[in-house]
């Protein structure tokens, strides 16, 4: 198939995915009986100030529209001609893998500049924006009607570029329905979301990249307006703002940039919506470019010399998928690194007539000696070659700009990335200003035949704080968040309170899962039982002495956990609750853990050996063992404290909370293969119990990488609302979901599915309660802090307090929207949740919706501090994150062995929770 052939038929994936969502949806309401709903979103209500001003910086920067073009767009097509047949490259299509796409867009970059070279009577470069891909806007019109095809011979200084082509054609086509022109004043967006325009957005966000796109010896470009820089000390950046990774990777700095129409500052000479550049300081880990060999080494330095499969396994992992290129070879062409094979010495084919090995073929073609003749070969396929090729890992060299795979990563890099990446307001506004300046804006030539000018200070704005609600332990003691702590864990009379309602443990066992029965010697695990037990009875819970209490050792990967499931199976019918210590490190205890948990209906426990060590030998042992017991009083059917409102009312009285949370699978998978991958999970929880502030929930698995409710909001909505009535003996009155996991481009699909649906299940249900369906987002690239952050300050004291929302001048200027900062950030910059109020037949105020969104952000009961989520959000996210781990574990073969052909409706009933005694307890705390 040709590239353009194939470029088609992604296309054609794509539109079938959304094509079969839509009639699946459609089907759905058929069978209902019920109608499409609108996609018009509510307008957002006036400003209230119900909390104290704060000043607030953003990293988002004005646009100013001076003129009044008007700008054409046209569709281009780049392909490479080589060969007597005429055969082509669409330099145009898009890639997958970062060095390819790279590299096509470097060809991009020069195939324009000879196109131009070769049509005077075109626009010069300085009037056009191009994204070094199919997309071309220009300040003036191109002579051509319709479409055109140009041919143009390839110079020899760019016959190496474009080898093996020796002409470029191109394909211009006008794009005929494209209106757009500049104006100093910018519509408002509608509320029907059918109705919106992005024009103008993509445009901007082109142009403000184009130094970026041309300034090749400056950035590297990626998808989604990111860019590195090539060299960063040259913009003021320091070598500790992207230090060097382990095992052959480095970390870039550079920016993600967008642009947004924002409600704008009211009053004024021009008030109304303004067009603003979004600019987030970005930290991205790539490969260097080495030899494979050297990569290899330096990750594992005693890999040659190892017998483990397991060694083999994991330099697979690091190096599959990368493209690479032939040092020795005169053509280097990059090509795909695919499997590992035997080794240079135990490789033979025949060469010349003679059975050789690759060892002796390099000495005799090459004159090259192999250093490490025992080293794996890399296996390879090229292009229109049905054949593997192998290659020697010291012969290959990686290419430059890959960035590396969540599956590459190590958690030891990760911890690095993290805490390069993580930094506090003072630094972050340095680098976003340094970026900023990197892209030369105000100097950019196109810019200003546009007359468009960027602000370069960032925009600073109002928000304001509010005042939080109490939380209410036993015997009506009430505290307050300590707004600079972010938390209210040191507050003495919170200690010392029962919980609300304290939960009986019953019957239950404790066993040290680590790898030495030494790690916590006999005495220690005595303390740590003994303080345990103490701490649950201080807090009103009724708990005696653990049935069983002994050292079983940690199986390994590949083994059984027989031991384990041994007590589980002796436990079942007898014991409510099974805590286990493992290593921090042995994450496959704990997944194993839950799969058992689940499988045998007991609530478990998992606390790492480093918790139990400092619930008994520290001075800060009391709140180290108080989270412990938390969880513990969660986990056994206890709630810690209620939510007492300013109001003097407790949340959710009358109300249901729902959340949604979502666990896609790791790796990628194509628009066509989603239904044969990993599914993907859909955790949900609702405050469905007795008590209006206690949350239980569930999962269930759906199609892998599918974020549409559709087909499953309806029986879940039924589940929590039948539960509700159920446990509080009444309908609620008002129904309050938290949407998690929906983009902005997914709105109309929610407005216009899901929404009859879920009204539709009220209706038979027989509930009239009013519904409000509010997304929060945190996959965004907006940030608030600050303006006169301390450098000196601790990360906490430069941050916003929990409780900063920030409704106005830079929020949408129809949609019902805002920001809350309901968390103290320990490390780095806080990052407030953008929150839509979608859809409402409550008439919330705004200042309604900030306050009931921050009290639920008081609602995880585990911890004493708010949470970056409402608790609906937050809890079903970890109800999510189990059903993944339960999956994971059978799919391992720890359980049922057909997992990966189980039908989804077969995976829901026999790995979720929904039929279990302790659905009722909160067992994912």
């Amino acid at each position: 198939m040709s590239d353009q052939g194939s470029h088609l038929s992604q296309q054609l994936a794509q539109l079938r995915v959304a094509t079969k969502v839509r009639n699946e949806a459609e089907s759905i309401l058929s069978r209902l009986g019920v109608d499409k709903g609108e996609p018009i979103v509510v307008e957002r209500p006036p400003h209230e100030q119900t909390g104290t001003r704060v000043k607030v910086r953003t990293n988002m920067f004005s646009i100013r529209l001076n003129g009044s073009d008007k700008v054409y767009r046209y569709d281009l097509t780049v392909q490479g001609i080589y060969g007597n047949e005429g055969r082509t490259i669409d330099f145009t299509r898009r890639s997958s893998s970062d060095a390819l796409a790279c590299d096509r867009k470097q060809c991009c970059r020069i195939a324009f500049d000879l196109l131009l070279d070769h049509e005077p009577t075109y626009p010069r470069k300085e009037y056009c924006v191009y994204d070094l891909q199919a997309i071309l806007f220009s300040l003036k019109q191109i002579p051509i009607t319709g479409h055109v095809v140009v041919t143009v011979e390839i110079p020899e200084e760019h016959l190496e570029t474009f080898r093996p082509c020796t002409r470029l054609q191109f394909l211009i086509k006008c794009v005929e329905q494209f209106n757009l022109t500049l104006h100093t004043d910018i519509a408002k967006p509608p509320a029907n979301l059918e109705l919106q325009n992005y024009d103008l957005q993509q445009f901007l966000e082109l142009l403000t990249s184009q130094h970026a796109m041309g300034a090749s010896l400056e950035h590297i470009t990626f998808e989604s307006g990111r860019s590195y820089l090539l060299d960063p000390s040259s913009f003021g950046f320091q070598a500790s703002d992207c230090p060097d990774l382990t095992r052959g990777a480095y970390l870039a700095i550079g920016c993600q940039k967008s642009v947004r129409v924002v409600q704008g500052p009211p009053g004024g000479k021009q008030p109304g919506p303004k067009a603003v550049m979004v600019l987030e300081s970005k930290k991205t880990p790539f490969h260097k470019m080495e030899l494979v060999i050297e990569k290899v080494l330096h990750a594992f330095p005693d890999f040659l010399t190892s017998t483990k499969e397991s060694a083999r396994k994991s330099v697979k992992q690091l190096i599959q998928g990368l493209y690479v290129i032939a040092i020795h070879a005169e053509k280097q062409l990059p090509f795909q690194i695919r499997d590992l094979k035997n080794n240079a010495n135990d490789t033979r084919f025949n060469f010349e007539g003679k059975e050789t090995s690759v060892f002796e073929y390099f000495r005799i073609k090459y004159d090259i000696t192999l250093e490490y003749p025992t080293a794996p070969l890399i296996e390879v396929k090229r292009k229109g070659s049905e054949k593997s090729v192998f290659y020697p890992m010291e012969v290959l060299e990686v290419c430059d700009n890959q960035r590396l795979t969540s599956s590459q990563l190590t958690p030891d890099q990760t911890v690095q990335i993290i805490k390069a990446s993580s930094v506090p307001p003072a630094i972050l506004d340095r680098q976003i200003q340094a970026n900023c300046k990197s892209l030369h804006l105000n100097t950019d030539e196109t810019l200003k035949n546009a007359q468009i000018q960027i602000v370069e200070s960032p925009i600073d704005i109002h928000g304001q704080l509010l005042k939080g609600p109490k939380v209410e332990y036993n015997g009506k003691v009430q505290v307050e968040l300590d707004v600079k702590k972010g938390s209210w864990a040191h507050n003495q009379r919170a200690g010392a309170a029962k919980y609300l309602i304290p939960a009986r443990v019953g019957t239950w066992a404790i066993y040290f899962c680590t790898r030495s029965e030494r790690d916590l010697s006999g005495k220690d695990r005595d303390t740590f039982v003994q303080t345990f037990i103490g701490q649950c009875r201080r807090k009103g819970m009724e708990v005696g002495l653990p049935a069983e209490c002994g050292y079983i050792g940690p199986p390994h990967d590949e083994e059984e956990v027989s031991s384990l499931r041994n007590r589980f199976t002796q436990a079942k019918g007898h014991a409510n609750f099974i805590m286990v210590v493992t290593d921090k490190s042995d994450l496959f205890v704990h997944k194993h853990l839950k799969q058992l948990e689940q499988e045998f209906d007991i609530v478990t426990q998992n606390v790492t050996l480093a918790t139990a060590r400092n619930a008994c030998n520290n001075e800060k042992s009391r709140l180290t063992m108080e989270n412990v017991v938390n969880k513990t009083n969660m986990k056994c059917g206890g709630l810690n404290y209620s939510i007492v409102l300013n109001s003097n009312e407790e949340l959710g009285k009358n109300d249901l909370y729902v959340g949604f949370g979502m666990n896609h699978p790791g790796g990628f998978a194509s628009s066509e293969d989603k239904s044969k991958g990993p599914p993907s999970v859909v955790g949900y929880a609702a405050n469905d119990l007795k008590h209006p502030c206690a949350f239980s929930g569930d999962y269930l698995y759906q199609e892998s990488r599918r974020d549409e409710k559709i087909s499953i909001i309806d029986s879940i909505l039924k589940t929590v609302v039948e539960r509700y009535n159920k446990h509080r003996g009444k309908m609620p009155e008002r129904l309050f979901i938290y949407r998690n996991g929906c983009s902005e481009g997914q709105f109309t699909s929610v407005l216009k599915y899901e929404i009859p649906i879920l009204k539709e299940t009220l209706r038979r249900l027989d509930c009239a309660a009013k519904v409000t369906m509010i997304v929060p987002n945190r996959q965004h690239n907006i940030r608030f802090y600050p303006p006169d952050s301390n450098p000196s300050a601790r990360p906490w004291d430069q941050n916003l307090m929990p409780g900063t929302c920030i409704d106005q001048v830079v929020v949408h200027p129809t949609f019902f929207e805002f920001y809350c900062l309901s968390h103290q950030a320990r490390q780095g910059t806080a990052k407030a949740p953008r929150y839509t109020v979608i859809y409402d037949e409550n008439k919330l105020s705004l200042g309604d919706a900030e306050n009931l969104t921050f009290a639920l952000c008081y609602g995880h009961q585990i911890v004493s501090c708010t949470v970056g989520l409402p608790a609906p959000c937050y809890i079903a996210d970890c109800y999510a994150e189990r059903g993944r781990n339960v999956y994971n574990a059978h799919l391992q073969g720890r359980g049922l062995h057909d997992v990966a052909q189980m039908q989804l409706e077969d995976l829901t009933e026999n790995l979720s929770y929904a039929e279990k005694v302790i659905r009722d307890q909160r067992f994912n705390a």
